[in-house]
């Protein structure tokens, strides 16, 4: 069972429109009713279309929400921890404790990845999937597993570093 948070009439920045704000509202709707009706993934694209036009932790509270259900507990665990940094004032204090009674339940179920690269603006890819440019600011989820790391930056020769990683842990790394 999913549980939702309704969408407050505030906005959580003072430059949306209010011609924004409608939409945002309208797609949210869209997603609650989804939400009803069974279709957990149309739910999640139309809170996310509704935090494209406004972006309230609300919202991303209700697409961690969902993504748990959909058994994405990877992308709960990002969405729920940008909740967490976004929340404000007008989140009730139950829901956050809540949303980080999820985030240690799930950090302990993920591996981790911390990566630090001695060169700023590097490309930093996991198994062939891009995972950001240096420096890397958070680790990040991974399989447990042998792990390729690949590091490129014009210039210098590319890294690459197999990197085996136990389950249930972060494992550290560095790339010069």
């Amino acid at each position: 069972m999913v549980f939702l948070l309704l969408l407050a009439e505030a906005t959580a920045f003072a430059q949306v429109s209010a011609r924004d704000q409608r939409e945002a509202r309208r797609l949210f709707d869209q997603g609650v009713d989804m939400v009803n009706e069974g279709d957990l993934e149309g739910a999640v694209e139309k809170f996310w279309a509704s935090y494209d036009r406004n972006p309230t932790a609300v919202v991303l509270f209700n697409i961690g929400a969902i993504q748990i259900e959909l058994g994405n507990s990877a992308g709960a665990l990002e969405t729920l921890q940008r909740f967490l940094r976004e929340a404000g004032d007008d989140i009730d204090p139950g829901q956050i404790e809540q949303a980080q009674q999820v985030v240690r339940d799930l950090e302990r179920e993920f591996t981790f990845l911390r990566i630090l690269v001695s060169e700023p603006g590097a490309s930093v890819s996991i198994a062939g999937r891009a995972a950001g440019t240096s420096p890397l600011l958070q680790p990040l989820h991974v399989d447990p597993g042998v792990i390729e790391v690949r590091v490129r930056k014009e210039g210098f020769d590319e890294a690459v570093v197999m990197v085996p990683v136990p389950g249930g842990q972060t494992t550290e790394i560095s790339v010069s």
